[in-house]
C-alpha cells in the first residue's frame, strides 16, 4: 500500500483529501479519526480517502462512514448491496455494512452526539432541503474542535451546476423556468441526463423534467445562510479552502500532481478571492465546532 500511486476520480476527491490532510494534521496524536461523508453517493470518494489514508496513516485506525438519502429515486437495497460491494473490494475487513446506510431526508443521523472528527459533503448542500437540519446534525455529531468541510456551489452562482443554464436555479416561477429551459434545449446549449428522460421525449416533456428537477431536488443556499446558520450552531464558519479547489483544478489541467495537503491561507486574500469565485462555480464551506467546557 505504501507504494501505490492514487488517482482520483474528480478534481473535488483531491480537493476534499487535501482538506481532510490539512485537518488531520493537527491530531496527529489521536490514534483512531472517525470520518463522514455526507451524501456518500456510489462510494468513490470513500474508497478514494480509504486507501489515501492507509497509506498515508498505516499507525492509525481512520473509521470511514457514509449515508446518503433515498428520496432521489435510488432504490435503497441496490443502492446499499453496490456501494458495499465496492468498497469490500478495497478494504474487504472493514465492517462496511455498518458504516454505509441510507436514510430519509428528514430523518436524525443514525450517529451518537459527538461522534465524529471530520464530517465532509461532495456538491451535496445545493440538494439539501432543510439546511438548518443538516447544520444542527453536523454540530450535534462532530465532537467538540472537529472539522466539517462542504463542497457545493451557492445561490450566487451564475450558471445552474446540473443543466449548465445559466441562472436557472434563482427562477421561482415554474412556467417561467420551464420556457426558460426549452429555449436552452432549442439552441442546444444544456447538458442532458440520461437518468431524467424517457425515450422520445417531446420538448415540452423535456423542459418540464429539467424545471421539475430543479423545483424538488435543488436548494441553493446563500453566503448569509451558511454563515447565519454556522454561528446559530456554535461552529466557527468560513470559506477559506474555496481558493485551493481551483488551485487544484488549474494543476489538473496543466498536468500537475495534485496537493495532498494544504499550506497556511492568507486570511484577506483568499476572502478577497471568494468574493469573486462564489459567482463561478463550487465553494468550500469549512466549520469548526467549539470546544466549549
Amino acid at each position: 500500500m505504501q507504494g501505490l500511486k492514487l488517482k482520483a476520480k474528480s478534481v473535488t476527491h483531491d480537493h476534499l483529501l487535501g482538506v481532510a490532510n490539512s485537518c488531520l494534521s493537527i491530531k496527529e496524536e489521536q490514534k483512531t479519526i472517525r470520518i463522514l461523508d455526507v451524501g456518500c453517493g456510489n462510494g468513490d470518494l470513500v474508497s478514494y480517502l480509504y486507501l489515501s489514508f492507509e497509506a498515508k496513516y498505516p499507525n492509525k485506525n481512520v473509521e470511514l462512514y457514509g449515508f446518503d438519502v433515498f428520496e432521489h429515486g435510488a432504490k435503497k437495497n441496490d443502492y446499499l448491496n453496490g456501494v458495499i460491494g465496492k468498497l469490500s473490494s478495497f478494504g474487504p475487513s472493514v465492517p462496511w455494512g455498518e458504516r454505509i446506510t441510507t436514510i430519509s431526508n428528514s430523518e436524525r443521523w443514525p450517529y451518537e452526539d459527538d461522534y465524529f472528527d471530520l464530517i465532509l459533503s461532495n456538491q451535496v448542500l445545493e440538494h439539501v432541503h432543510d439546511h438548518d437540519f443538516l447544520f444542527s446534525e453536523v454540530a450535534r455529531t462532530l465532537k467538540p474542535g472537529g472539522f466539517s468541510a462542504h463542497l457545493f456551489p451557492l445561490s450566487s452562482c451564475f450558471v445552474e451546476c446540473h443543466i449548465l443554464v445559466p441562472l436557472a436555479h434563482r427562477i421561482k416561477n415554474y412556467e417561467l423556468l420551464k420556457s426558460f429551459i426549452r429555449f436552452f434545449i432549442r439552441v442546444k446549449a444544456i447538458r442532458h441526463f440520461p437518468d431524467l428522460l424517457e425515450k422520445n421525449m417531446s420538448l415540452t416533456r423535456l423542459s418540464e423534467s429539467y424545471a421539475d428537477y430543479l423545483v424538488n431536488y435543488t436548494n441553493y443556499p446563500s453566503t448569509a445562510k451558511c454563515l447565519r446558520l454556522g454561528r446559530k450552531y456554535k461552529m466557527r464558519t468560513s470559506f477559506k479552502y474555496t481558493k485551493n479547489f481551483y488551485l487544484q483544478k488549474l494543476r489538473s489541467m496543466v498536468g500537475l500532481n495534485p496537493r495532498r495537503t494544504y499550506d497556511k491561507n492568507n486570511t484577506f486574500a483568499d476572502y478577497g478571492l471568494f468574493m469573486f469565485l462564489k459567482y463561478v462555480s463550487c465553494v468550500t464551506l469549512f466549520m469548526q465546532k467549539e470546544n466549549i467546557k
